[in-house]
């Protein structure tokens, strides 16, 4: 067993141990290894399960090989013949070979926000110590580790594998953990920021992590390695007897990605695991290594499919196919990524990932490692952003649409690229104009007032075409809230009614349409005498289309008038990545009846991941299912139902649940009110359901029965259109549910 040397500013409190995994972190490139000896009387630095007495990793190092001026300069650690070697020592490069305490490993956990102690209070920014948005320390899952190193001492460069003049790197290394039941609780994850201090360009850098992992009897270890999950694993030939009781286990580390802070690299994956003696005595042979080749730089031949392969024994352990290992000793692993192109003052990072696991089955062990690394890949890449949320009532990225006050509920915002692209181009095109993307969206204000009117574009819906009728004075100005410049409007009238105020005070039949369109062009009514004479679109080349809205009543709401002074305020917040979801709105429903909506949502993860709702309010709405499996890429519809047992307004919040990685998602606010029969069909107002108001449906059904002043919801199934089935509903209402 290797005897390490006593490093300078070693810190006897790094270890992690947030999950099942226990494992040490040094601050010279080392991990994974018990400097001091404070578990056991040997080394092993890396636990499973909480069992101290059988390590599954005895170390682990920070391999880093490149050219610089035309020779192969290298900063690495390694365990060899009964020593660990580093060529890494604790503190920035500045620093050079000056010792300091301030050059430990700093370890913060979630304690801290609660009593924070030493190394929250001190935690070295001046040394690199990367900080949250708030300014506190980057505290990442239950517990992370920092610490900073450099390879500037040239007396730690007595190892004939490593090269005689240092890169002059910086390393800066974070170390943290989750504490979760499932996947997460079985990784540790860690980045090395590598920074060039030096005055030379490296070319052709390879960034990698050495293991020496040895489960039971070091004698009896294979290696193999994970295409799908970009990871080197190691296993026992045969249970061991020392390791009765604990299992078949088995170790891997995952490369989770590299990047250059240029974003100059020709990116692959090499990975090696020894199916040579894996003692490099050159730097040449190290840098091979690196590169997935053996150590004369020849690459690498799967004797089962004659083909050059970077991936060695891959084969599949648990059905005893492919290339495998078949020469069990004493295994080191290699995984590593390049080339990189860094120039001076620039860096690149290597993220991994340590997982382990164990079962009564060596294939049951080995199918939860493989499906652990694909898990864990899916996890650093995607994060939450890995699942939308698409509302079914919204379209486009539109936010939220806001009344002031808020009680009215009878506009229905459109964007002409989301959703409802349909709708929204087909008009575009009669009307001359263009759709503005998404990313050109932005949030407007429309202020009604019978004092300050706005010259609008005429449209009216005659002979199957939509025509120019010139322009109208409507009540209404709409104005970008960022800089409150007033912008152009278009005005639809769906059965050519020239009803200039019905936006301001709905009248008509449901199948009518009076719309606005708000464009993103500046306002021109002022200016252009001849609206009347000939189509301003048209001449003027087109205008940029923003939103659509309808004033038209949602299906099932009642239609209150606009007030003076009124404002409606279409809320458009761009965001990167992953947008929340819009406000889903059922609109009303019917005491002790049910209305259903979907939400649809989208995995954009590589496997199936798992996903449960919950509801802030399960009295009034309910889902179809609560736990769910999604496909990656594929979008499902989540249903659930509106189902009110008392009148009013009605709000709940959905959130997801991720149960595969034990994270929560965004969520969506969903509203309705509950309303009774009463208020549907009482075509009279007289307060009460009676059969004068069939024989007034029949009238309103063939146009002969004037509507009242307040427009109220005729369709009583629920179909979309009012027809003979809804007097088929009132007359069941009538006289058969006379109790609903």
């Amino acid at each position: 067993m290797a005897i390490p040397s006593i490093l300078i500013a070693q810190d006897t409190t790094a270890f992690i141990n947030a999950n099942r995994i226990s494992m040490f972190a040094g601050n010279d490139g080392i991990l994974a290894n018990d400097f001091f000896r404070e578990i056991e009387e040997d080394y092993a630095g890396f636990y499973y399960r909480a069992d101290t007495t059988q390590p599954v990793i005895w170390s682990s190092a920070l391999w880093i090989a490149g050219k610089v001026g035309g020779g192969i300069r290298t900063g690495m650690a390694y365990y060899s013949a009964g020593r660990t070697y580093t060529e890494f020592a604790p503190g920035p490069y500045e620093s050079a070979i000056t010792d300091s305490s301030r050059f430990k490993v700093y370890k913060i956990s979630r304690d801290d926000l609660i009593s924070p102690g030493d190394d929250w209070m001190n935690w070295p920014v001046d040394l690199g110590a990367p900080l949250d948005s708030l300014g506190n320390p980057l505290l990442i899952g239950e517990q992370t580790l920092f610490s900073v190193y450099n390879d500037a001492d040239t007396s730690r460069r007595d190892y004939s594998a490593g090269s005689e003049d240092p890169l002059r790197a910086e390393v800066r290394q974070m170390v943290w953990a989750y504490d979760r039941e499932k996947y997460l609780g079985d990784v540790v994850f860690v980045d090395f920021e590598v920074i060039n201090r030096s005055d030379d360009v490296w070319d052709s850098i390879f960034v990698g992590l050495h293991a020496d992992p040895d489960l039971g009897d070091p004698r009896n270890d294979l290696v193999g390695s994970y295409e799908p999950g970009s990871m080197v694993y190691q296993y026992s030939e045969k249970l061991d007897m020392e390791l009765e009781g604990f299992g078949h286990a088995v170790a891997g580390v995952i490369l989770l990605g590299a990047r250059s802070s240029n974003d100059d690299y020709d990116p692959y994956t090499a990975t090696h695991t020894n199916p040579t003696p894996f003692y490099p005595t050159t730097p040449q042979e190290s840098f091979n290594f690196l590169q997935g080749l053996d150590s004369t730089g020849s690459q690498y031949i799967d004797p089962t499919t004659s083909e050059p392969t970077r991936f060695i024994y891959n084969g599949d352990p648990r059905y005893n196919v492919g290339w495998l290992d078949q020469m069990p000793e004493d295994r080191k692993m290699l995984i590593s990524h390049g080339p990189f192109r860094v120039f001076p003052g620039d860096s690149l990072t290597i993220s991994i990932a340590f997982v382990a696991q164990t079962s009564s089955d060596r294939k049951t062990a080995f199918d939860n490692l493989f499906e652990l690394s694909e898990k864990v890949i899916d996890w650093h890449n995607h994060g939450a952003a890995g699942f939308e949320i698409i509302s079914g009532s919204s379209s486009g990225l539109i936010r939220n649409v806001e009344f002031s006050p808020d009680y009215q509920n009878w506009m229905e915002p459109l964007t002409f690229s989301g959703d409802y692209a349909g709708i929204g181009i087909g008009k575009a095109s009669e009307f001359y104009g263009s759709a503005v993307e998404d990313s050109n969206l932005y949030s407007v204000e429309l202020r009604f007032s019978y004092d300050s009117t706005q010259k609008v574009h005429y449209y009216s819906h005659l002979s199957e075409r939509w025509e120019y009728q010139g322009f109208l004075d409507l009540p209404v100005r709409a104005v970008a809230v960022d800089d409150s410049s007033q912008l152009d409007l278009i005005y639809l009238s769906g059965d050519g009614d020239e009803c200039h105020n019905c936006f301001i005070n709905p009248r008509g039949s449901p199948e009518s349409r009076y719309s606005l369109i708000i464009t993103g062009s500046n306002y021109t009514g002022g200016e252009n005498d001849n609206y009347i004479l000939e189509n301003p679109l048209q001449e003027l080349g087109g205008l940029d289309l923003l939103y659509l809205i309808r004033f038209k009543p949602k299906q099932k709401s009642l239609v209150y008038n606009v007030q003076e002074g009124q404002r409606l305020i279409i809320d458009y917040t761009a965001e990167a990545g992953n947008p929340p979801p819009a406000n889903l709105r059922f609109g009303l429903a019917t005491v002790s009846t049910q209305k259903h909506q979907p939400a649809f949502i989208q995995s954009n993860y590589k496997s199936p991941v798992s996903f449960r709702t919950e509801l802030s309010n399960p009295l009034d709405f309910s889902f179809q299912s609560v736990e769910y499996t999604l496909e990656g890429g594929i979008q499902e519809p989540v249903y659930m139902a509106f189902h009110p047992e008392t009148l009013g307004l009605k709000e709940s919040r959905i959130r997801f649940y991720n149960t595969d990685f034990e994270e929560y998602y965004d969520s969506i606010n969903v509203s309705g009110r509950a309303v009774m029969w009463l208020l549907d069909g009482d075509i009279n107002l007289n307060g009460w359901l009676e059969p004068s108001d069939i024989a007034s449906y029949v009238g309103y059904l063939y146009r002969d029965y004037p509507l009242p002043d307040i427009e109220i919801e005729l369709d009583l199934d629920g179909s979309g259109k009012v027809d003979l089935a809804d007097i088929v509903t009132l007359i069941n209402i009538l006289f058969i549910s006379p109790n609903l």
